[in-house]
């Protein structure tokens, strides 16, 4: 398993660009929450940009639908374009975060309970899973 590192760049002949890929055998995250709650991409653009010096980085998800078709995430260049472009959001979230971890803020509780359900520190995490949501603790039950 090669976790933390680039799937791959894809970089043309002739072109001033790049494009980063990464593969996911499960859900792909949306394309709303690129740069604040899911970072992978366009941190991995930052990299890209900086040891390329490209003047375009484009990133997207590759994986298999339910029936094997090969799917892109997102599908549209302008959106590839545009989770790459958060890359400056994301550093500066990678930032705040890991200043809060080294303060000792370290905080068991997902930004939203349906994490839970495709978190890969599961087996590790302090929040109980039977906890219920915010949600239903303010409703009653």
């Amino acid at each position: 398993n090669d976790e933390g590192k680039i799937d791959r760049i894809d970089k043309a002949d002739g072109k001033n660009a790049a494009r980063v890929v990464d593969y996911k055998t499960g859900q792909v995250p949306r394309q709303t929450e690129q740069g604040s709650l899911h970072l992978q991409l366009p941190l991995y653009s930052a990299v890209v940009a900086r040891a390329t010096g490209v003047a375009e980085v484009q990133a997207l998800y590759l994986g298999a639908d339910k029936r094997g078709a090969i799917k892109a995430s997102p599908a549209r260049e302008g959106d590839r374009k545009a989770v790459a472009d958060k890359r400056e959001e994301a550093a500066k979230n990678a930032r705040r975060v890991i200043l809060q971890l080294w303060a000792g803020h370290i905080e068991p509780r997902p930004v939203t309970g349906s994490m839970c359900e495709r978190c890969d520190a599961r087996d590790v995490c302090r929040r109980p899973a039977v906890v219920p949501e915010e949600d239903d603790e303010e409703a009653g039950g």
